[in-house]
């Protein structure tokens, strides 16, 4: 009987940005970028040019925008449209991989904030992406795998996992 080694943990690019306005204006439809954060971290209240997919590949983030709070635990992602405001406060150590993707590839994506049940494809593909160049050729492997995540995150099914805020002042 043989052993299964354990799969080691992927890394992003060694050197890449782990800043987020140095993924806003990119000449790609979608960059990658991985970042960690520890237990009761929050990133305040800020926008995006692009459209974010924001996937746990560990820890549990809760996403908070005008319209409600949407709770993401390990292997979901919570999809937000281009330009929403939003707050993200961790719960646990959080490795948290961001799919950045321009509104012209964005079309076809949901226009409100929701989490999706991650298929493991997407997943492998997340943390695929995270690897590549940021200025990967569009024409070669990486420009097809970044199409297929875009076809992916469109057959995604949503979670319940929102609590969306009171509209009655009551």
């Amino acid at each position: 009987m043989t052993k299964t080694a354990a799969m080691p943990k992927p890394m992003p690019a060694k050197g890449r940005s782990t800043d987020p306005a140095d993924y806003q204006n990119l000449p790609r439809p979608v960059a990658a970028m991985a970042k960690e954060f520890p237990d009761g971290h929050l990133i305040a209240r800020h926008r995006h040019k692009r459209a974010q997919l924001l996937f746990a590949t560990e820890g549990v983030m809760t996403v908070t925008t005008p319209d409600g709070s949407w709770v993401v635990p390990p292997h979901r992602a919570v999809w937000v449209p281009p330009g929403v405001e939003h707050e993200i406060r961790v719960s646990g150590g959080l490795s948290m991989r961001t799919l950045y993707v321009s509104e012209a590839a964005a079309a076809d994506l949901p226009k409100h904030c929701t989490v999706l049940d991650v298929s493991p494809l997407l997943r492998e593909l997340i943390l695929r992406a995270v690897e590549l160049p940021v200025l990967y050729d569009e024409a070669g492997p990486a420009g097809r795998l970044m199409s297929l995540i875009l076809d992916e995150i469109c057959a995604l099914p949503v979670l319940p996992l929102h609590l969306p805020w009171p509209e009655d002042g009551r």
